[in-house]
């Protein structure tokens, strides 16, 4: 059996096997795995010359006499490097073990080289709070799992930076608040939140001393965001989740609690550094209601497809266990398991299709598809265990 360790690198939690993946007498885990394996595979054929993963750039490794379609934007580098890794460290693999150890090792390289001296992973342009935050979580993981020394101090840099970007708390001159997509705009959103968030408690988690000030401030914000039936807002209490300029109608916001999600395993991971307040049960319990009403489903026709939110979404199920986890997990097999690619060189991958499969592209349709993959194979059973 893989050691499945993502559900352990978002949320603090010992891991047991699911009993769903034995329900009903099927071969899931052994699809599951096989799945996964084969996406770890199109990932290490893909990755770039330098170490990273290229969203635009990868199809130049392609070894097929078709080459691989659905590139991504070019400013999302280092932000799908990131995921890349958090990828291969789910499936127990990191850069000093396992057959992946040389890729991963490169990848961690090209992350050291592009940290700038303020400690922010890549080029400060555009969304790239995004990137910084999912860099670091993956950084942070890879020190927590391999305690190399060359990790930590990059770690503490990244987190410095996380700080300087905070925005402060307009009610509280003491206080902060969330993050947005650059350094203190002055606006908050709940994702880019939420990423920062999991980077953070992630460090805290290997050891490292963080700001509880900072986790204090994510903790007010999804206050402010939550509105009284456990939807949590984007950037406003009721509005969730968010898409592109001119994607609203073929990618409808109805069919996904992408960030209601993703604040559940936010909100969540916070407990293991400032305990869990009192309100926290109900809270997350009605949060994951309103998923259950949007399981995951692979129609392109209605525009269902999202990746995003069927990671976070799984992640958020994990609070629920039971029938709701069969549910969501049946439900997370048939969308994801059932599109894997087979042929050519795309083998292993998934289309880039979705509301966020024209900016990710192809390399970020895979990563989130097998980083719900793995979590669909063994899950914690019990969250907020200390």
């Amino acid at each position: 059996m893989r050691l499945i360790v993502l559900a352990s690198i978002l949320l603090a939690a010992p891991l047991v096997p699911p009993a769903a993946a034995q329900d009903n007498g099927d071969d899931a885990a052994e699809r599951i795995e096989y799945a996964v394996d084969r996406a770890l595979e199109w990932l290490a054929r893909h990755q770039g010359k330098e170490g990273g993963w290229d969203g635009d750039g990868f199809a130049e490794s392609c070894n097929d006499t078709t080459r691989c379609e659905g590139k991504g934007y070019p400013t999302y580098d280092v932000g799908l490097t990131g995921l890349a890794v958090l990828a291969f460290l789910g499936s127990g693999h990191t850069h000093q073990k396992g057959p992946y150890r040389a890729r991963i090792a490169d990848a961690v390289k090209f992350l050291r080289r592009v940290q700038g001296p303020d400690g922010c992973f890549g080029v400060q342009q555009g969304h790239f709070m995004y990137a910084h935050a999912a860099a670091t979580l993956a950084m942070a993981e890879s020190f927590r799992l391999t305690k190399s020394p060359m990790l930590k101090r990059p770690v503490e840099k990244a987190l410095e930076f996380l700080y300087k970007a905070q925005n402060p708390n307009p009610r509280d001159s003491d206080g902060k608040l969330g993050w947005r997509y650059s350094i203190q705009p002055g606006d908050n959103d709940s994702s880019v939140t939420s990423w920062c968030v999991l980077a953070i408690v992630s460090a805290h988690r290997a050891g490292i001393n963080v700001s509880q000030t900072a986790l204090e401030g994510a903790r007010e914000w999804y206050r402010w965001m939550t509105d009284d039936s456990g939807r949590v807002g984007y950037v406003q209490q009721g509005v969730s989740p968010v898409r592109a300029e001119g994607r609203q109608d073929k990618w409808p916001r109805r069919k996904s609690e992408a960030i209601t999600a993703i604040a559940i395993v936010g909100r969540d991971a916070l407990t293991t550094v400032l305990g869990v307040p009192d309100d926290h049960q109900a809270e997350m319990a009605k949060s994951a209601a309103l998923c259950l009403e949007r399981l995951p489903d692979w129609d392109p026709t209605d525009g269902s497809i999202d990746h995003y939110y069927w990671l976070w979404g799984t992640l958020a199920m994990h609070r629920l266990g039971g029938e709701d986890w069969k549910a969501w997990r049946k439900a997370t097999l048939d969308a994801i398991g059932r599109h894997q690619r087979v042929d050519g060189c795309a083998r292993g991958s998934w289309d880039p299709l979705g509301a966020w499969g024209e900016d990710g592209g192809r390399v970020y349709s895979t990563v989130m598809s097998a980083l719900s993959m793995e979590l669909a194979h063994r899950y914690a059973a019990v969250f907020g265990t200390r």
